[in-house]
């Protein structure tokens, strides 16, 4: 069961935006990188990987958010961003700032996922385009 797990997590684009997170974070303990560079890098990282990922399955809905990388790293990014803001190693409106991002990109990045036009058809009555001489008979001319 770990190995399926493992797997999952083996695309190059994963890998590096979570290598770039942790050694951002080493060389910031390290003394090298102000801390909030550090979580600058996390988040753009993670940032980067969820629109990334999104781009890739569009329209391709496959399977449930949680069971996915992108959410998998948005979550450790905002969880990494709040435990650090905690105890001040970075100013708390860059950490909003970061941990909004982040969200806001894997929220993106679901929706690219999605296909548009589910089997109800409902978004497909949507996309069908109006007649306009239809709908400016039915107007009241007494409001035009």
């Amino acid at each position: 069961m770990l190995s399926n797990i493992i797997a999952k997590f083996q695309s190059t684009e994963f890998l590096l935006s979570l290598g770039s997170a942790v050694a951002a974070w080493l060389v910031a303990a390290a003394g090298y990188l102000p801390s909030e560079y550090a979580a600058l890098l996390m988040g753009v990282s993670a940032v980067v990987y969820a629109l990334s990922r999104g781009l890739a399955k569009f329209n391709m809905d496959l399977k449930s958010g949680w069971k996915t990388s992108e959410f998998w790293l948005a979550m450790a990014g905002i969880i990494v961003t709040v435990l650090v803001a905690i105890p001040g190693v970075i100013d708390p409106q860059i950490a909003l700032a970061i941990g909004a991002s982040i969200g806001a990109s894997y929220v993106v990045s679901r929706g690219l996922s999605k296909n548009p036009l589910d089997e109800s058809g409902v978004f497909e009555e949507m996309l069908d385009p109006i007649d306009v001489p239809d709908v400016v008979d039915a107007l009241d001319p007494d409001i035009i």
